[in-house]
């Protein structure tokens, strides 16, 4: 048996569906999948994303394999027709051969967490044991603070106490191969709910900030913010007001995203306007006339079912792709913290979201629906935009 033993670090909270129970912390049952994929994604880079590559090369290390048995599965894979064999890979389960087990140690501090806390929320929380963080970027919970029905808050757990991380396996290579990529594994993932906005962050404990940068400058296009201190305020406060300023401009406002900002200049047309400026013209008298020039920018950084309003005639706008290829888009960014650091790893926008048509329909029944399309592909360079327009910085 071959025994790995990992220490981590939390940064910030971890938005946990049993944060009820004593010792809850990181899932096992979430981090072994997401780590499985990981390397397996990282494998199919290494081998031009060729997924037979990899099947042939690292499938015995995988649940219910060993090598004599691989190679018997690969003479039976050989022998399919091409078609046979794309099934037979989408199929194939990459579920690697160890057993993984988190052990926390150390107090846990539980944190609710919204976009406006009332001034009498908070002593309330605290009476309860919770501190109450505002101006954050999760809001799943506003009914539940609107109610005071406190009891069924979805809470953040944080320990400043080590966390373990034990990984057992009968195979002497995949523990070199788990070893060699676990540093940057939990670099680039967040973890619970709300990952892409920054909750649920951890690290190797020796993993700093300057490491950090060293392993992203590698492997993603990243750009860094550091803020005055690490408090979890300050630090979903810059996370909101960054991702509000490049999607969707000020709440409660028609004010547009930086997104409009950089499309008018990229492409030198001033008349560009967006689908918030376009919704609301539209449904608002009622009178359903549509300016050519609107764009449904905003779902290039992420798309929602839906959009809620409580100043228009109008209540709700759904939105569907007409031609029903996207239902959901997550934001196309990542803020990773490590201490008072902000990391924003960005990824790569898939073509399907460019010059995509979406259909917008309110909740009143005779409303005509507004159509808008999404920009093309060419009038967005994504790490540049956000570089011009967040405060963020490239890596050194």
């Amino acid at each position: 048996m071959y025994t790995l033993t990992f220490t981590l670090k939390q940064h910030t909270p971890l938005i946990h569906f049993q944060h009820e129970q004593a010792g809850a912390t990181l899932r096992a049952t979430e981090v072994k999948p997401k780590l499985d994929r990981f390397i397996y994604q990282k494998w199919l880079n290494e081998e031009g994303n060729k997924p037979e590559n990899v099947f042939k090369k690292y499938g015995h290390l995988t649940v219910g394999f060993s090598e004599s048995k691989m190679q018997t599965e690969i003479m039976n894979y050989n022998k399919f027709n091409s078609d046979k064999q794309g099934e037979y890979l989408n199929a194939f389960k990459w579920a690697f051969d160890y057993k993984l087990r988190i052990v926390l140690t150390g107090d846990i501090t539980k944190y609710a967490f919204a976009a406006n806390l009332k001034d009498y929320e908070i002593p309330k929380l605290a009476k309860l044991g919770i501190i109450g963080i505002d101006k954050s970027p999760f809001f799943a919970d506003e009914e539940h603070f609107k109610n005071e029905a406190y009891d069924k808050l979805r809470l953040g757990i944080f320990t400043e106490g080590d966390i373990y991380l034990y990984i057992n396996t009968l195979n002497k290579e995949l523990a070199t191969k788990i070893e060699k990529n676990v540093e940057l594994f939990f670099v680039l993932r967040n973890f619970g709910t709300r990952q892409s906005k920054g909750f649920g962050s951890f690290t190797l404990k020796e993993t700093n900030v300057l490491r950090c940068e060293n392993l992203l400058k590698i492997y993603v296009n990243t750009l860094k913010k550091e803020v005055e201190n690490s408090h979890f305020f300050t630090i979903f406060k810059q996370i909101t007001d960054t991702h509000r300023q490049l999607k969707s401009g000020l709440p409660a406002t028609i004010e547009e995203s930086k997104l409009l900002d950089y499309l008018r200049k990229k492409n030198n047309d001033e008349e560009v306007e967006g689908d918030k400026k376009a919704i609301h013209d539209f449904f608002y008298q009622g009178n359903f006339v549509k300016n050519e020039n609107s764009v449904f920018a905003r779902a290039l950084l992420g798309l929602a079912g839906s959009y809620g309003y409580t100043k228009l005639r109008i209540r709700n706008v759904s939105i569907k792709d007409s031609e029903e290829e996207v239902e959901r888009f997550k934001t196309p960014y990542t803020f990773k913290v490590v201490g008072k650091t902000i990391f924003l790893i960005v990824h790569t926008i898939p073509d399907i979201m460019f010059d995509k048509e979406f259909i917008f329909s309110s909740n009143i029944e005779d409303d005509e629906k507004l159509t808008l399309k999404t920009p093309h592909k060419n009038n967005i360079e994504l790490i540049e935009f956000i570089k011009q327009h967040s405060g963020f910085t490239s890596l050194k």
